[in-house]
This record gives C-alpha cells, sequence and structure tokens, in this order.
C-alpha cells in the first residue's frame, strides 16, 4: 500500500529538464553507433536514466521505422558515438 502510494506521488512530481548540452537515455538499452546510422557499428550501450553530453547533432530529422528524430553525437563516460534521438529525453527521469 505505501509503495503504491509513492509510486503514485513520484509520478506527479514534476520532472526537471536537463540542460541544453545533455540529454537522458528514456528506454531500457539504447546503441550508441560510431556513425549515425543503423548500420554503423555499435560502440557500447546506455542505459535508461544515464545522462549524456551533446558533442553534436545531426542536421536534419531522420526516418527509422517510421519515426522521424535527429542522430545525436553523444559522450558518456569518456565514450562517444551516435545515439538516435527517439531514445532520449531532455528531461529528468
Amino acid at each position: 500500500m505505501v509503495r503504491a502510494k509513492l509510486s503514485i506521488l513520484k509520478n506527479l512530481i514534476p520532472l526537471k529538464n536537463l540542460s541544453s548540452n545533455k540529454l537522458g537515455i528514456k528506454t531500457n538499452l539504447a546503441n550508441v553507433r560510431s556513425e549515425p546510422s543503423t548500420t554503423s557499428d555499435i560502440l557500447f550501450q546506455v542505459q535508461k536514466g544515464n545522462i549524456c553530453h551533446i558533442t553534436a547533432q545531426g542536421e536534419s530529422l531522420v526516418e527509422i521505422n517510421g519515426i522521424s528524430d535527429r542522430w545525436y553525437k553523444v559522450n558518456f563516460n569518456g565514450k562517444e558515438g551516435w545515439v538516435f534521438g527517439y531514445y532520449t529525453t531532455k528531461r529528468r527521469e
């Protein structure tokens, strides 16, 4: 019962936005790739709740599996690569 109430309260607390040079990961696992393409090598993965620093962003929107977003070049713990924007959020989880 107490757990259920805490869960409800957590959902009511407004999330803070991340600064403009950061992205949060909103999916359980996201691939970080060598190039902004689903066919490029996977360098590493980031997990839900990880915060990455944006070092560059794709110039235009790209459609992947019916979803339009842009690619972001990110740095996470000193490693860099590209992540598709659909898997990210500007809100702290």
